[in-house]
């Protein structure tokens, strides 16, 4: 993958982790003043995290395959992580 392409992918993730945040505050401002948020700002918080974990793991597939066909990573470093497998469920372990 060319560098350009990482660094587009890179300005998605740092987009759609702003949108989150954007959503994350609106929840804790309304839990502050003691509101139940509105389902147009629950909708919203859903929908960003969807994007933000889309994107997330669009662009750590991308670094993994970029770094690998590099030889960026020693083969030890690359098993020794859980995310060292593009879509593997992160799940308990």
């Amino acid at each position: 993958m060319a560098t350009k392409d990482l660094q587009k992918l890179r300005h998605q993730y740092k987009a759609a982790y702003t949108t989150y945040m954007g959503c994350v505050q609106a929840l804790s401002d309304a839990s502050e003043k003691g509101i139940w948020p509105s389902p147009e700002i629950l909708g919203a918080e859903e929908r960003a995290l969807n994007e933000l974990t889309l994107t997330r793991q669009a662009l750590l597939d991308a670094l993994y395959a970029h770094a690998k066909t590099r030889g960026a990573w020693s083969a030890a470093a690359m098993t020794s992580s859980r995310d060292d497998e593009p879509g593997r469920d992160l799940g308990p372990q």
